[in-house]
């Protein structure tokens, strides 16, 4: 007996997730591309741009317009085939249990919009849902997706609002505090010129002092009583200048009794 043909591998992985809306997760229907090179369901980018004030990229929020929507023939031939294959046995990700409700054992079919649950068909018949909008699965899953990804955007904005205000502000600070260390600098470098001044001129008297110190007796007095008339020119002229702690020194002339004394 001879073998059977061997199966065909499926396609890869990366090649199937190429294949998938990034609004709704689906393979694509109605495959379009934008100006900026990302492809999306028709459905799924318009009914975004519905909720937009201005039309953007789902993927990179780059500026779109419906007049930029292409069909993307290619893609929309490439999901017919993969679907087709697997109608004929290929799975995506191989077989998967499907979800059953814990009451009735069916399979999670429906949504109900006023509880917010996940149902089976014969939940439709329990009091709890009597009444209730129901919407498919699929569909509910689908409309979430776009609110998903509009609230995304929405984040994204206020996100980069407030990292650009931020910014502003740090900006702000940081001028505000180097203006403020320039004006403390100049109030330091005038007050250490003026502490500089002042000390120059303390060094000199010192070093003055010192010299008058080292003279002799008579020599000393004439300096103080000559820094004194500089001083005081009018006093000078008429009387003697007081020194304090010293005694009264009469004032020194060049004539007879000065000769004499000495």
């Amino acid at each position: 007996m001879e073998p059977g043909p061997a199966a065909s591998p499926g396609p890869s992985r990366s090649f199937k997730e190429e294949l998938l809306c990034a609004v709704c997760y689906d393979p694509f229907r109605d495959a379009v591309t934008l100006h900026c090179g990302h492809n999306f369901c028709r459905g799924c980018v318009s009914r975004c741009w519905e909720v937009q004030v201005a039309p953007t990229c789902p993927v990179c929020k780059d500026r779109a317009s419906p007049a930029d929507l292409r069909t993307n023939h290619t893609l929309n031939n490439l999901v017919e085939k993969l679907l087709r294959q697997e109608a004929e046995g290929a799975r995506w990700t191989g077989p998967r249990s499907p979800r059953l409700c814990r009451l009735h054992r069916g399979q999670l079919s429906l949504f109900c919009l006023e509880d917010k649950e996940l149902l089976c068909c014969s939940c439709q018949a329990d009091p709890r849902h009597r009444g209730h909008r129901m919407q498919p699965v699929k569909d509910t899953a689908h409309d979430f997706r776009v609110e998903a990804a509009w609230l995304e955007g929405r984040i994204r904005q206020e996100f980069d609002k407030l990292r650009e205000f931020l910014r502003v502000e740090e900006q702000a600070v940081l001028e505000a505090v180097a203006q403020e260390t320039r004006q403390k600098q100049l109030l330091a470098d005038e007050k250490m010129k003026q502490l500089t001044e002042e000390t120059e001129v303390l060094a000199q008297e010192i070093e003055r002092l010192q010299m008058e110190l080292k003279e002799d007796d008579v020599s000393f007095l004439m300096a103080l009583l000559h820094r004194g008339a500089r001083a005081h020119p009018a006093r000078h002229a008429h009387q003697p200048l007081p020194v304090p702690g010293l005694p009264a020194v009469p004032r020194v002339e060049e004539d007879d009794q000065f000769h004499q004394v000495w």
